[in-house]
């Protein structure tokens, strides 16, 4: 298998959660499953499109908070970037759920009845914010009425708050102009909707899983329509007329190796295109997780399947964004430093 950490001379490489939302963690082994520490409060009521009526529970809910076929039983809060994960309170009538500032995090209203990505009832969405990002010094935010249409583009619908837009990223201490910025690309964080990825019919949070989706992204950089390797950009700067093509990606799906012995091999399937495609697997003992490494073009959007050690592992509503136009990219040099004798 390839070394997604690995530099290679001819190719610059470039972690998608990291470059594009700012939020770090690519590679890292840290999570946090309960709501403990946070001190940012999200709350809300529920309203239109959503009935409640007694009699009856699920899983210990006495009463039963309808939208459509599904019922809310919980709220529950992932970072962008996978590595945290938080469980809220539902009532009759509302919910909150505390999430700590300085990250982004999606917001899904589940059913956890039901099996896979039918446990999504909804996803928090305002205008073109998918996630929730407080500054550090915000302390909470009351999201209002929260209002649930469907989607065209996913099953789950949209949770929508009755707070005006511009008092929500007041709440939050964002700019309009920073919202207009994270609202073009916090969409790719959606991959960590599935709140039972493993199809087993428990909440991930709830069993201490945590499976993560990586998409490492390739440029070459080019000046005067040569190949720059990296012994070219040593403790030196390229000159502004570099130029950078995207070359291909890596989807890396990763996951604790204490779920099971390495495989063999594993199966996989991209936004449900045909068939599954085996691939051999050899495991690098330097890795604290599994990581399933499959290298390609530009990656599709739509629901991505792992077939591995027994289990069918589903991640869904993945965007990704065109990866044509290298623009706006932030590019780290190593610069050794110098002695002045």
């Amino acid at each position: 298998m390839t070394d997604p950490m690995k530099f290679k001379q001819s190719t610059i490489w470039v972690c998608l959660s990291l470059i594009l939302l700012c939020l770090g963690g690519c590679g890292s082994a840290s999570s946090s499953q309960s709501d403990s520490g946070a001190d940012f409060r999200v709350s809300g009521t529920f309203g239109a499109g959503i009935s409640g009526r007694p009699g009856g529970h699920i899983s210990g809910y006495q009463t039963k908070l309808t939208i459509g076929a599904k019922v809310i039983t919980d709220v529950i809060a992932v970072s962008a970037d996978g590595y945290s994960r938080k469980l809220g309170t539902v009532t009759t009538s509302n919910f909150y759920i505390d999430i700590d500032p300085g990250k982004a995090w999606i917001i899904v209203f589940v059913d956890r009845s039901q099996v896979g990505t039918n446990m999504i009832v909804a996803k928090f969405r305002s205008q073109l914010l998918d996630t929730l990002r407080p500054a550090g010094t915000a302390t909470g935010v009351d999201l209002g009425e929260i209002s649930m249409t469907s989607s065209p583009t996913s099953d789950a619908a949209i949770a929508s708050p009755s707070i005006s837009f511009a008092d929500l990223l007041s709440a939050i201490s964002m700019s309009s102009s920073d919202a207009d910025f994270w609202g073009r690309l916090d969409d790719v964080s959606l991959r960590y909707v599935n709140p039972d990825v493993d199809s087993n019919g428990i909440m991930d949070i709830l069993e201490g899983f945590t499976p993560y989706l990586d998409f490492h992204n390739r440029f070459q950089p080019r000046v005067a329509d040569a190949v720059v390797t990296m012994n070219a950009i040593k403790n030196s700067f390229l000159p502004d007329s570099t130029q950078f093509s995207y070359t291909s990606t890596g989807v890396i799906f990763e996951i604790a190796k204490s779920r099971f012995s390495a495989p063999s091999s594993f199966d996989y399937r991209f936004a449900d295109a045909g068939g599954y495609t085996n691939q051999l697997y050899e495991e690098n003992l330097l890795y604290e997780r599994y990581q399933f490494d499959v290298e390609g073009g530009q990656p599709v959007s739509g629901t991505y399947n792992y077939r591995v050690g027994g289990a069918t592992y589903t991640f869904s509503d993945i965007r990704v964004p065109t990866m044509s136009v290298a623009s706006g990219f932030i590019l780290p040099l190593v610069v050794a430093p110098r002695v002045i004798l």
